[in-house]
This record gives C-alpha cells, structure tokens and sequence, in this order.
C-alpha cells in the first residue's frame, strides 16, 4: 500500500508525488517511443491526460481497495475522504 498511498494523502503532498510519477512515467513513453514501440497509455508527454489517468486509477484501483480496508479498519476511512477530495480535484481541472 505504501506505493499507492499517495491518493489519500493531503493535496498539496498528492500533487507534489503524482507530478514525480507522470515525470517516470512520461520518461518510460520516451523510452518507447525511441524504441519504435507504441508509447502506452497516459505515458505518452505529447497528449498528457494526466486528470484523467489519475481519475481512472481512483475509480478502479484506490477507492475500492481504501473502502476495503476501511471495513477492516475503520480508523481508516479518512484516507477514502481526502482521495474523493483529491479525485475532484482532477475532475475540475481536466
């Protein structure tokens, strides 16, 4: 959880760490593309949908697996509140 964690974090601290993933990922997509590869989805620095990626990632893999361990923990569930809160962040600015 400590890779993803990020998403529940504050949005100052959640900006600060998803700007230094898009930057490994925009470098894995130059990668490719010198590479003649076809440059993978949200990877790619020449159409950045860097919202949209991050919303993606909350629907399918955050949220549902904050709300999991929240069941378990319920100490937990602030971390489901700040990532909805940095969700609608994306949402905004997309």
């Amino acid at each position: 959880m400590a890779d993803i964690s990020n998403c529940g974090r504050p949005l100052d601290m959640y900006l600060k760490w998803s700007t230094k993933l898009v930057e490994e990922f925009f470098a894995q997509g130059d990668n490719e593309r010198a590479r003649g590869d076809t440059v993978s989805p949200f990877m790619d620095r020449q159409q950045p949908h860097m919202g949209k990626g991050q919303v993606a990632f909350m629907n399918y893999v955050i949220l549902p697996m904050f709300e999991s361990i929240g069941e378990y923990l319920p100490e937990m569930m602030f971390a489901v509140d700040i990532a909805l809160t940095n969700k609608a962040y994306w949402k905004q600015v997309e």
